[in-house]
Parts: structure tokens; C-alpha cells; sequence
């Protein structure tokens, strides 16, 4: 082989299939330690709200208008997964002006180093054809399947952080965000959390939907709508935040929903049918005649050749209304603790995993396999 095919078949032979080993690992060992990780993240970032009060009382800091984790790739070469914190009013946002709050992910950190020293350990085998700085500098681009997981965790604790005194005290602008990044790109990054009080009125909210852009509605938060009857097939609404929006009757069958959290929204008679909705959250919301026809929302799918891994949490129907709504063919693992489940339609329907309450039993007409495959809770 000469040195374009040597390379070729370390990569596919050994770099990608190792690297899919270690990022399963590290999606193993995040689900079993969830709330360990949201606990230590959100304890920096209580801190972080306190200090940016401070600042607020003392007159040095205006409205806080973004929180940014950055990690800092100079310390990867010292051996750490670090991430600077910081909260910024609008004047800072284009400059690093503290320093002092950082969290450390030794949990991801540890998953890396093991398929780095697994491969830098094999390349011995190919006889000093591929160079090793030649693979450290091309491994350097490749941090994104383990760098998801620090978007993972601060996207799941911000429900634990907006509850925070400190976080709910915090003068915050009328838009606020919350962004993982890396250090340097200080306008660039993964939106996990975004609020936004300039409630658009419906007509020019419709107006601008209306238009079916592929990429602009992904992050959004759409408060108090009225987008009943509209016909949105295959909307991009992947990590929008949805609150009291009213969509009776829409149609929105095919959109990607990927994290889409909707809160007390009126769903009645929508059509959500071929929806791709991993880690979907429709608590608390009226969803009576719904269609969720073939959706796909299940836990644990991955991209093998990407090692990305979809569905970490499984999607939510806490406490909401699913009576008379439809799941035929559908396969997702829901947690339907609390919900109305009377007449629903889980014919054909692939559950497995998904959590029901012991007292609904008799109340969900399910098949025999159905009912092996879900896990039923007292609570």
C-alpha cells in the first residue's frame, strides 16, 4: 500500500471503529451519571449568576445578555476537557473579560484519551509510514463527537439552572442565550437555551414560518401564538422552545423536532405524523386527537460513520392530555408518567423503553409485547 492508502485503511480499520467504541462509552456513562454532571454544571453556573449579580448592584455590568462556555482547546494539550464561563452584558460579548469560573469535564477528558493512546498505540503497527503528528493534527478537528456531550449536559441542566434564585435575580435583556462554544469564536457556538420577550405578533410570526427557511427557526423561542390551522409540513423547529402556543389542527407532519420543547401548548388535532422527535418534550400540553402517526423518537440511534448518537433522554409526555391521539407505527421511548392515556392508538407502535404509570395499566389498550416492553413505575 503506499501512504494515501495506508491511511485509509488505519482510519477505517481502526481510528473510526475505536472512536465509535469510546463515544458509545461516553454516552453510557452520561446517561448513568446524569444527575451527578447536571448537579457539578450547575453549581458553576449558580456561582457564575451570583458574581454577574454583584457586578449588577455595583453598577459595572448592564443587562446580562448571554452566558458563554468556551472550552479551551490550549488546555487539551495539558491534558484537560476545560471550559471558561462566562456571563456577558452586550458591550462585552466580542471580549474575555473574566476569567475566573471554569468547569472541567474530566468525564469526557478520560473517553478521549483512551481512544487517543488505543490509536496512537496501533499506529506503531503501520511502520512509521503515517507519521504520528501527522494523526495528533488531524485528531485535533475531530473533538466534536466528544465535545456534544458538554452540549448535552448544560442543555439538560437548564431546566435546574432557570429555577436557581441567583439565575431568576440575574437583570437579564430581552433576549437572553445561553451558548457552548470554543474559545475565540465569540459569536459562534451551539445555542442550548434562549429566551426571547419580544413577543412577534401572530400575523408576522405566520409571515415569516410562511416562508419554510431550512436553518432560522432551529434555537427559537415562540411565546403566547396563535398558529392554529397552519400548514407547516416539514419545518425545521430542531431545540425550539414552543411556550402557550396554540396549534390546534395544524399541520406539521414530517418536521424535524430533534429537543423541540413544547410547554402548555394547546396540540389538539395536530399532525405531527413522519416526525423525526428525539428527546422531543410535549409535558403538560394538550395533545387530545393528535397524530404522532410513524414518528421517530427513540433512544440510543447512532450515525455510526459520524459517532453521533440521537435520542439521549428519550422524548416526554409528563403530565400532558394524549386522549384519543394516535402513535400507530410509531416507534419512540416516551416517559407517559402522568398522562391522560385514555383511547390512545398504540397500535403497531414500537415503546420499548418507554415509562408508564402501574395505575394506567388497565386504562391503555396495549398489545401483550407492548406491555413486556415498557418499564411501569409507581410514581
Amino acid at each position: 500500500m503506499n501512504s494515501l492508502e495506508t491511511w485509509d485503511h488505519f482510519l477505517s480499520n481502526v481510528v473510526l471503529p475505536s472512536r465509535l467504541h469510546h463515544i458509545t462509552q461516553l454516552n453510557t456513562f452520561y446517561v448513568q451519571h446524569i444527575d451527578t454532571l447536571t448537579e457539578e454544571i450547575t453549581t458553576v453556573i449558580d456561582k457564575l449568576c451570583k458574581w454577574a449579580l454583584n457586578r449588577q448592584a455595583a453598577g459595572t455590568m448592564e443587562e446580562c445578555a448571554i452566558i458563554r462556555l468556551s472550552f479551551l482547546r490550549t488546555r487539551l494539550a495539558e491534558g484537560a476537557f476545560e471550559f471558561l464561563i462566562e456571563a456577558c452584558d452586550q458591550p462585552s460579548i466580542q471580549e474575555y473579560n473574566h476569567f475566573e469560573f471554569r468547569y472541567e469535564a474530566k468525564w469526557i477528558y478520560s473517553f478521549y484519551e483512551a481512544w487517543d493512546q488505543f490509536c496512537l498505540t496501533q499506529l506503531k503497527t503501520y511502520m512509521g509510514v503515517i507519521k504520528p503528528w501527522f494523526f495528533e493534527s488531524w485528531q485535533k478537528e475531530q473533538l466534536s463527537p466528544f465535545l456534544a456531550y458538554s452540549v448535552h449536559l448544560v442543555r439538560y441542566a437548564m431546566k435546574q439552572v432557570v429555577a436557581l434564585p441567583s439565575y431568576q435575580a440575574l437583570n437579564k435583556g430581552q433576549e437572553f442565550e445561553v451558548i457552548v462554544g470554543e474559545y475565540g469564536d465569540v459569536l459562534l457556538g451551539e445555542s442550548v437555551y434562549y429566551c426571547n420577550r419580544n413577543r412577534r405578533k401572530d400575523q408576522s410570526l405566520k409571515n415569516w414560518l410562511d416562508q419554510g427557511l431550512p436553518h432560522d427557526y432551529v434555537h427559537e423561542h415562540f411565546t403566547d401564538a396563535d398558529l392554529s390551522n397552519t400548514q407547516y409540513g416539514g419545518i425545521n423547529l430542531n431545540y425550539t422552545r414552543l411556550q402557550g402556543v396554540k396549534l390546534q389542527a395544524a399541520n406539521w407532519s414530517f418536521a424535524r423536532m430533534i429537543g423541540c420543547q413544547l410547554d402548555q401548548c394547546d396540540c389538539m388535532y395536530v399532525d405531527f405524523s413522519g416526525s423525526i422527535m428525539f428527546d422531543a418534550d410535549f409535558s403538560n400540553c394538550n395533545l387530545q386527537g393528535a397524530s404522532f402517526h410513524s414518528i421517530i423518537g427513540t433512544r440510543h440511534a447512532v450515525n455510526e460513520e459520524e459517532a453521533v448518537f440521537f435520542g439521549i433522554h428519550g422524548m416526554k409526555f409528563i403530565g400532558s392530555d394524549l386522549t384519543g391521539a394516535t402513535f400507530q407505527g410509531a416507534r419512540l421511548t416516551g416517559d407517559f408518567r402522568g398522562a391522560k392515556l385514555e383511547h390512545t392508538d398504540f397500535r403497531g407502535a414500537d415503546l420499548s423503553g418507554s415509562q408508564m404509570l402501574y395505575q394506567d395499566q388497565e386504562k391503555v389498550d396495549l398489545s401483550e409485547a407492548q406491555r413486556q416492553s415498557i418499564l411501569w413505575s409507581e410514581m
